[in-house]
This record gives structure tokens, C-alpha cells and sequence, in this order.
């Protein structure tokens, strides 16, 4: 038999077996489903009249173990057009619309990601991080860039941090680990394969573990100490967004461990400065 991929198809053979109110979601979905893609589990229950539960049943009956999974999935059931590209664009706006478009949702996902900033969970942070021997900052795909902006900021400062965005070289040095580091990993899905390894080796070790992740519920999320999250309401695996909304997180933790060790900082920086400032023609 051959395996059914795309999320509107699952749900039209799966749709007799559905329940009465899991019915009610797959209708919703049906009828919205370029909406649905930008949408939280917790909206699509309430537009559908549901609870998060049912929803959670829902999308686990069509075979997904996670929510993310399945927007990705449904995603692909979308037409193609040039939301593919941008969400929210057409092919008709003048280059000034799709920049004001494109702004927005920079906008919007770092909104977002305020609204749901956790005050606690960045103070443990910022506290796992100053108190650790040494950080391994790992991430593997789109989050590596973002991994590497937070490993040359904490760097300047005098943050003992170490930097690994290969798969196999990030499991190596987080099994040399201690309980006395901690590892921090970011991972928008919380559910990729490596950063999830690398993570449970740090659990082994008895390092202090920090996500940043856009999941709450994510495999990564589970086993975090603190999970930050960057929130970004995109269908795209390789969003541009999502990327903003980290960016945003990393330079608070930045910016908190200056203002935690401040002369140091500050010396720091005077140093990079006349060393780069006198380095003409490199």
C-alpha cells in the first residue's frame, strides 16, 4: 500500500474514523487550510470548537506525532504560489508592499515571542550560563547561524562557550562534558534528530540543558532545565522568521550576561576594539 504524504489527503481517508469532534477539526481544517498553516494547535481548536486535546487526538490518528509535523505536511497540500516563497505576498504587490509585508512579520514573530517571553526561564539561563565552567552552544540547519551570532557575542564578553554546529562533532564534545557546563541548543522544531542526541547526552553528563525552540511540547522542550521560546508562525522548513524571533532571544541572554559581568565586558570590548582598530589591511 502505497504511504499517503500529504496531510489533506490523510484526512479525507482517515475521515469516517475520526470521532464526532475530531470530525469537527478535519471540516475546519478543510475549509481553511491556507489559514490553518499559520495557526497554533490552541486556535485551531478554538475556531474548530474543541479542546487542545482533541486536536492533539486528531492529528495523532493521521499518523503525526507532533503538531509541527503536521503543518509541515499540510503545508505541502497548499498550491503553489508565491506564499511559497513569503507568506501573505502576491505576485501583483509593488516591491514597496512586499518589503512592508516582509517587516511585518518580523515584527510580528518578535511580538509574539515577547508575549510569551518566560521571565523565570531566562533568569536560569542567564544563571546556568555565568555559573557554568563552559557552554556548548550546538545546533545543526537553519538555527546554525543563529548559534554561531550567540557564540561570537558571549565570546567578546569572556563567556567560556564553545561552538559546534556539525552533527557528529557536537556529540563528541558533549560527551567529554560535566556536570559542572551546561549545553545550549536551539532547534525552532524541537524535534531534530541531532540536536535531540546531543541533548540527551548532556542530561547524561548532568549538564544544566537551555532550548530555545519554537515547540513547547517538543521532545527538546521536555527535557530542557529552561526552554526559551521563538515563536514564528511560518509553514516554510527553512523560515525566515523563526530565525528573526532566536535572533532576538540570543541577544537578550547577550545582553543579560554583559550586564552580569560588566567591567569585564566592557574591558573586553575596549581590547577587540583597539585590536581590530589597529589591525588596517587585514
Amino acid at each position: 500500500m502505497e504511504t499517503i504524504n500529504d496531510a489533506m489527503s490523510r484526512i479525507t481517508a482517515f475521515y469516517e474514523s475520526l470521532s464526532a469532534s475530531e470530525k469537527k477539526v478535519a471540516e475546519f481544517i478543510q475549509g481553511n487550510y491556507t489559514k490553518v498553516i499559520k495557526m497554533s494547535l490552541a486556535d485551531v481548536a478554538l475556531n474548530a470548537g474543541v479542546s487542545d486535546a482533541t486536536v492533539v487526538r486528531f492529528f495523532r490518528v493521521l499518523g503525526y506525532k507532533r503538531w509541527v509535523e503536521f503543518i509541515v505536511s499540510l503545508s505541502r497540500s497548499v498550491p503553489v504560489s508565491s506564499e511559497l516563497i513569503y507568506e501573505a505576498i502576491s505576485v501583483t504587490d509593488t516591491p514597496g508592499i512586499v518589503a512592508e509585508k516582509v517587516l511585518n512579520g518580523a515584527i510580528h514573530a518578535v511580538q509574539a515571542t515577547l508575549e510569551v517571553l518566560d521571565h523565570a526561564s531566562m533568569e536560569k539561563c542567564i544563571d546556568y550560563i555565568n555559573n557554568a565552567k563552559t557552554t556548548l552552544i550546538a545546533a545543526v540547519g537553519n538555527s546554525s547561524p543563529t548559534a554561531e551570532e550567540l557564540y561570537y557575542q558571549l565570546f567578546r564578553i569572556g563567556v567560556n562557550c564553545t561552538l559546534m554546529t556539525d552533527a557528529y562533532l557536537q556529540i563528541m564534545r558533549c560527551s567529554l562534558l560535566t556536570p559542572d557546563d551546561a549545553v545550549l541548543v536551539i532547534s525552532q522544531s524541537g524535534g531534530s534528530q541531532i540536536p535531540l542526541r546531543t541533548a540527551r547526552i548532556a542530561k547524561e553528563k548532568g549538564c544544566k540543558l537551555i532550548a530555545v525552540t519554537g515547540d513547547t511540547a517538543s521532545p527538546l522542550a521536555e527535557l530542557a532545565d529552561c526552554v526559551l521560546v521563538s515563536v514564528a508562525q511560518e509553514s516554510k522548513a527553512e523560515a525566515i522568521n523563526s530565525r528573526i524571533a532566536q535572533y532576538s532571544i540570543i541577544y537578550a541572554i547577550y545582553v543579560n550576561l554583559a550586564l552580569r559581568n560588566l567591567e569585564r565586558s566592557i574591558a573586553n570590548e575596549q581590547i577587540i576594539w583597539d585590536a581590530v582598530t589597529n589591525s588596517e589591511g587585514l
